[in-house]
């Protein structure tokens, strides 16, 4: 009796400190996302994109997306609709799939030719922490200073873009 009332609480130990610890990362990664993270994510073209390829003053927004989901196209598709409403934003599309479906996404979807437009892959799935991802589609909107004015989980009318876009210059 004494031994499973031992292994209980180490088990209830364990997990609190579990909690512990994934709060204060959740923390800090909230502090690191206040401002666009150091991060490193690769081009189609095998290139290492990093924060120090983004353009001084530009807003930026970080498209998190799958090439399967039919939100994330629609949303692409949203955006190079309406691409002129986002001249001098840099679009930066990151997923952790697989390069040929990446590729296939990005054309399908118009991407290739926009502007601005970065198609990045995320091999080691790093961007779900440093960011905090927690679904697709996920966007984070940072304004001209590289603040962090939004982020958002699911599909996201390119009015709310636009708003935080004038919102936070």
């Amino acid at each position: 009796k004494n031994i499973l009332l031992a292994v209980i609480l180490v088990f209830i130990a364990i997990m609190a400190l579990l909690i512990i610890f994934k709060i204060q990362s959740k923390k800090r990664y909230e502090v690191l996302r206040k401002t666009i993270p150091d991060f490193e994510f690769v081009t189609l073209d095998n290139w290492r994109y990093t924060q120090n390829d983004l353009p001084a003053s530009k807003p930026v927004i970080f498209c998190f997306f799958s090439p399967g989901c039919h939100l994330c196209s629609d949303e692409a598709q949203e955006i190079r609709k309406n691409y002129t409403r986002f001249e001098g934003v840099e679009f930066l599309w990151v997923s952790d799939q697989n390069r040929d479906s990446v590729s296939v996404f990005a054309a399908r979807n118009g991407l290739n030719d926009l502007p601005g437009t970065h198609i990045l892959l995320d091999s080691s799935g790093i961007h779900k922490t440093i960011f905090d991802v927690t679904g697709i589609p996920g966007m984070f909107i940072y304004n001209s200073r590289h603040e962090l004015m939004r982020e958002y989980v699911g599909a996201v009318k390119t009015e709310a873009i636009e708003f935080y876009l004038k919102d936070g210059q």
